[in-house]
């Protein structure tokens, strides 16, 4: 089999991901389950990993409605304000994931201000 872009392992973990992600709906895991398995062990660099792709592609399928308040109550939960706070204004995690981060940021400012 031809392909182009990916190499043979990107194939393998992509087949990896949809099976896992398929097992985890199925399983009914919360956002948060997924989170602890998946970003856990990364801690307050879980937003600067790979990794997130994954937990992030979950949270879509789990919560159509708004994943991105689903992701931030998520992580208020393990983090406290002030780590969330840097770690959402990290420039590598902005460069790396632009929108989540902003509609995070967002999240963690309507929270403030409640």
């Amino acid at each position: 089999m031809l392909s182009f872009g990916q190499s043979h392992n990107d194939e393998i973990a992509a087949i990896w991901t949809k099976a896992a992600l398929k097992k985890w709906l199925g399983e009914e895991k919360s956002a948060g389950d997924v989170f602890d398995f998946v970003l856990k062990r990364h801690r307050e660099y879980s937003l600067e990993t790979p990794d997130l792709n994954t937990w992030v592609s979950y949270v879509m399928m789990l919560d159509k409605g708004d994943p991105y308040k689903t992701m931030f109550m998520v992580l208020q939960k393990r983090f406290d304000t002030a780590t969330l706070d840097r770690m959402l204004d990290n420039p590598e995690t902005i460069a790396r994931m632009r929108v989540l981060a902003q509609k995070l940021q967002k999240e963690l400012r309507l929270s403030q201000s409640l």
